[in-house]
């Protein structure tokens, strides 16, 4: 059986922002793709992908369970000890 809804295109955003609104907070939009839209997230994930690669493949490492020792390692520095370039700020003490 196939069931199929029709939902009115703004209404999961008005619910959204009712949400928000209730909890007072406040809604920015960004453009689709931007860089704002992409935020930090994508910087710390940019930084992963980079990183976790090249420690593998210099340290010769082909599993799974080792290589998530290397991503435990790479995010404990990036969170605990490397300063933002923006902030100056080490991630874990600005949260």
């Amino acid at each position: 059986m196939h069931v199929r809804y029709l939902v009115v295109l703004d209404e999961g955003e008005v619910h959204f922002r009712k949400a928000l609104r209730s909890l007072g907070i406040g809604l920015i939009y960004a453009r689709k793709g931007g860089a704002e839209a992409k935020g930090k997230v994508e910087k710390a994930f940019d930084y992963l992908q980079r990183r976790v690669p090249y420690l593998c493949e210099r340290y010769g490492i082909r599993s799974v369970c080792e290589a998530q020792k290397i991503v435990q390692e790479v995010l404990g520095f990036y969170n605990e000890h490397r300063e933002h370039q923006e902030t100056g700020e080490v991630p874990l003490k600005r949260w």
